[in-house]
């Protein structure tokens, strides 16, 4: 029994159709569905001075990560509302947000909510991609503890 699916998200088209995907099958099944989102861990800039080692976040940085974080935040809710207008309020959906590894943080959280299936995009927005998959879709999928459905 399908009971909860996790749907990553990185506003992609890849990602959009794997939410779809999950849609689709959350009906079949009447499953939960929790839509996830992950902003990439960021090393903050370091400073050397006379030998000392400073790693603290700068205000231009600070002002950028809450900025991001606000934009992530509006891609959720704009991901909740399609997908609820979708399934017109026939399912639960529910939205998180998190920071550190995208890969990490997904199969944290699929063990975490207890998912039973992982719906993810082949490919998102990150720079480097693998030859037939994302690095973070490959990574899912070699990590997970439960069935992966990989979207073109």
């Amino acid at each position: 029994m399908l009971k909860t699916i996790l749907v990553p998200i990185d506003g992609s088209d890849s990602a959009n159709r794997a939410l779809n995907v999950a849609l689709d099958i959350a009906l079949k099944f009447n499953s939960k569905v929790v839509i996830m989102n992950v902003i990439k861990e960021t090393i903050f800039p370091k400073i050397r001075a006379r030998d000392v080692l400073y790693s603290a976040p700068t205000k231009g940085y600070v002002e950028y990560s809450n900025k991001i974080r606000e934009v992530r935040k509006i891609l959720l809710q704009e991901s909740l509302e399609d997908a609820q207008a979708y399934v017109k309020h026939k399912l639960e959906i529910d939205t998180i947000l998190l920071e550190g590894n995208p890969a990490e943080m997904i199969l944290a959280e699929a063990d975490a909510i207890k998912a039973n299936l992982i719906v993810i995009g082949s490919r998102g927005l990150g720079g480097v991609r693998g030859l037939l998959l994302g690095s973070v879709s490959q990574a899912v999928v070699k990590g997970a503890k439960v069935p992966v459905t990989v979207v073109p």
